[in-house]
């Protein structure tokens, strides 16, 4: 398993979608992950550690679990299924390790929230067609790995969120607070 950390947001803008890029702790990978509008929005405000009069639902669960004796101790991205990326959140009630399946936006909210360890089972890397950086990304000089998305073509205008590119671009900057912040 490769621990790795919430790099920022960015934008893909050939496919027109947010994405979380996350960086190997000691090591050079990095993994971008395609998000949905509210889970962007999510995770913003997560890496922002924007104060909300009452809990958003993500620090509803982790407050949930805490009252039920439960602690958040890391969550993982475990593999690549028929194009889809799997996760877990590891929990831990004192006595006993248990894990609980979960989208990984959400995953990666909860882990930000409650500052606990992001972890890459190896089987997900072996799964990634191959290291590049995807065409339009705007962020990282980095190598970026693609994840396979063989079921879903943003090419095509039925596929296509309604924002703008510019638009995107505009809310993702800033949304993220390590984008002025040089890698």
């Amino acid at each position: 398993m490769v621990e790795m950390r919430l790099a920022g947001l960015s934008l893909d803008r050939e496919q027109k979608v947010p994405l979380a890029l996350l960086q190997e702790v000691e090591g050079s990978r990095t993994l971008p992950l395609a998000l949905a509008p509210t889970e962007a929005m999510a995770l913003s405000l997560a890496l922002n550690q924007t104060g909300q009069t009452l809990p958003a639902t993500h620090a509803l669960l982790l407050n949930l679990l805490q009252h039920c004796k439960h602690s958040l101790r890391t969550v993982e991205l475990t593999a690549i299924r028929n194009g889809v990326l799997h996760a877990c959140l590891v929990l831990d009630d004192g006595t006993l390790f248990s894990q609980v399946t979960c989208r990984p936006a959400d995953a990666l909210t909860l882990a930000t929230q409650a500052a606990v360890p992001i972890c890459v089972h190896e089987a997900v890397f072996q799964d990634i067609d191959s290291l590049r950086i995807p065409a339009g990304v705007d962020s990282l000089s980095m190598p970026v790995a693609a994840p396979r998305r063989p079921n879903l073509d943003f090419s095509r205008p039925e596929n296509r969120q309604n924002s703008s590119e510019k638009t995107w671009e505009e809310i993702l900057r800033r949304m993220d607070p390590v984008s002025s912040r040089k890698m």
